[in-house]
């Protein structure tokens, strides 16, 4: 049976584990958003340069509710 030391350095290892583990999803989440903002940027700096947003004509069926998007 392992002694209560042996188990607290396990447990203390998994934590450890844990925290690396979490550091790096948390720089793929930081990277992710820094990529989805530079997107949304990208994405609203196109429609304010076109005055006039063209919609394509295999979406003329479309009710003009179908047609609008939020950003």
């Amino acid at each position: 049976m392992p002694t209560m030391r042996e188990m607290s350095e396990a447990h203390l290892t998994n934590v450890r584990n844990q925290v690396t583990m979490l550091r790096e999803q948390q720089q793929k989440l930081v990277t992710e958003i820094e990529n989805l903002e530079t997107y949304l940027d990208q994405g609203r700096q196109e429609l304010e340069g076109n005055s006039e947003v063209h919609v394509p004509s295999s979406s003329a069926g479309m009710s003009s509710a179908d047609n609008q998007q939020v950003f």
